[in-house]
């Protein structure tokens, strides 16, 4: 008999870490727009750590499976079978 644990998965602590990463940007942009910067200069702010999260998200997303639509509107309609 297999007695393997589910509940403490191993890529567990890196879902928590890039969780607490993510949440980390978000707090620096909220606390760069109440910094009352000039337009031009906030914005560059924005634009950098939002390409910093989009990067992460597909590195992450790439590691376990391919980017896939939730919903696609063709197999939904039944004009493709599912994958």
């Amino acid at each position: 008999m297999n007695n393997t644990r589910t509940s403490s998965l191993p890529g567990m602590k890196a879902n928590w870490l890039l969780c607490f990463v993510l949440l980390c940007i978000v707090g620096i942009e909220v606390f760069l727009t109440y910094q009352h910067l000039s337009t031009g200069t906030l914005l560059a702010f924005l634009l950098v750590l939002a390409f910093f999260e989009a990067a992460i998200a597909v590195t992450y997303a790439g590691r376990d499976a391919p980017l896939e639509f939730a919903c696609d509107p063709l197999v939904d309609a039944g004009a493709r079978p599912p994958p």
